[in-house]
């Protein structure tokens, strides 16, 4: 009479399961498990790299601050405008020149040490804007002395035109300038001869980028310093006033700066209005157009490579379940002679090997997830622009996570079968020897 078979409880299925003989041997599986499919989840985002996708990713990645640049002028109100559709802080710039010249007086008593030590005697700004201070803080201002926050005639000035001052004998030290009332000449457009205006020092930033000249070096020995701005897509060396003071400077910006807030929705708002506006173009964006075709090279490299990552997580999973159940074998054999049935022995493994592939997989999600700003560093570091090439995808990580899993109980599922038809007097006789 055939021996009755019996159905393993679910709760000693889990105890058996979970039960690992090699503790060591599972956690290095499931760490170097979890790092292949890591890196197939990175390799999977740059394979089904999409760029309107990447270019939000890049907002959120590297857009502190904004920069919109046009084939035509803009008015200061265009600036506004976007401003509240975006619901970003905004600033602005315009080409309209800042002189400060240095009184005759001044001039003929620094004369001397001026040619000794090439000091500025008449300084410029090739710029005028307005920031809000958040702004002022996205675009990576640093402050010498005083503040950002301007009001009335207040302005912000560079160290380059600061240097400038001081070498006419205004002060002595950045702090020494902060309250100092100077006159400043911004030509305009409407007017012949521009009349000088008085305004007051509110603060010094760092400037690292003036550009100096010479003039008039063979007659006086007088030097113009100017702060030139970076093939104006910045705003490195802008004198900065308040907003009020700006629009009675000038009716039109040559540049609008707005301040980033990191979030998904606005890069989608962003990256719409330049999609959509020719007119318009943004540093931001720039790299998309000109990296397109290294952009292509390195997608299509990753996304061959996820493949072959793929296949040594299979090839690895397989032989950790090989190995755990040779070491099960004389447990098994004895659960069989008690009436256990192959599908008992079926569950306990497929437990088992889903335990791991969760494991492996909520690793690898959290790998994928951590890395993947890390690699667009890197990547942007290595091409010298800000790029986000690799986009957080949903799918892609809800596939990656069941791969694991799928991949982790299919490589336990045909052994396990293999093992579980065995006769258990077979099974024991083997686990003996």
């Amino acid at each position: 009479m055939a021996k009755k078979k019996h159905k393993l409880p679910l709760k000693a299925a889990l105890k058996m399961g979970l039960s690992i003989k090699k503790p060591v041997r599972f956690g290095i599986t499931v760490l170097l498990a979890a790092a292949a499919f890591g890196m197939t989840g990175l390799a999977i985002l740059l394979g089904s790299y999409d760029e309107a996708r990447a270019k939000v990713q890049t907002y959120v990645q590297f857009g502190d601050a904004i920069s919109l640049n046009s084939t035509e002028l803009l008015t200061y109100d265009d600036v506004t405008q976007l401003s509240l559709e975006w619901g970003l802080p905004c600033g602005s710039l315009s080409f309209a020149h800042a002189f400060y010249n240095c009184s005759e007086e001044a001039v003929n008593e620094m004369h001397t040490y001026m040619q000794q030590h090439r000091v500025h005697a008449v300084v410029q700004v090739d710029a005028v804007g307005c920031f809000d201070e958040e702004v002022l803080s996205g675009a990576g201002i640093e402050l010498l002395a005083g503040k950002g926050g301007l009001a009335g005639h207040e302005v912000l000035i560079s160290s380059c035109f600061a240097n400038g001052l001081l070498s006419c004998g205004l002060a002595e030290s950045a702090e020494g300038l902060i309250g100092q009332e100077i006159e400043l000449v911004v030509p305009s457009p409407t007017a012949v001869v521009p009349s000088p205006t008085a305004v007051v020092i509110a603060g010094v930033y760092q400037n690292d980028s003036c550009v100096y000249a010479r003039e008039y070096a063979a007659t006086d020995g007088v030097f113009i310093s100017y702060d030139s701005l970076c093939a104006g897509e910045s705003y490195t060396g802008a004198l900065f006033v308040s907003r009020d003071f700006f629009q009675t400077l000038t009716n039109y910006v040559d540049i609008g700066y707005f301040a980033g807030d990191g979030s998904a929705a606005t890069g989608e708002k962003v990256r719409d209005f330049f999609d959509s506006h020719p007119e318009y173009h943004s540093e931001l964006f720039q790299p998309f157009t000109e990296l397109r075709e290294r952009i292509e090279k390195i997608t299509s490299a990753f996304g061959t490579a996820g493949g072959a990552l793929a296949a040594f997580s299979v090839l690895m999973i397989f032989q950790f379940i090989n190995l755990s159940i040779d070491g099960k074998r004389q447990m098994i054999g004895i659960l069989r002679a008690l009436g256990g049935r192959s599908a008992d022995v079926l569950k306990i493994f497929l437990i088992e090997s889903g335990f791991l592939g969760i494991l492996s997989g909520a690793l690898a999600l959290a790998l994928t997830a951590g890395i993947a700003p890390f690699c667009n560093t890197l990547i942007s570091s290595t091409v010298g622009m800000n790029i986000a090439i690799i986009a957080y995808q949903p799918l892609v990580f809800i596939g990656v996570f069941a791969m694991c899993v799928a991949v982790s109980l299919l490589s336990a599922l045909f052994p396990v079968l293999h093992e579980a038809k065995k006769l258990p007097v077979d099974v024991i006789k083997f686990a003996e020897e």
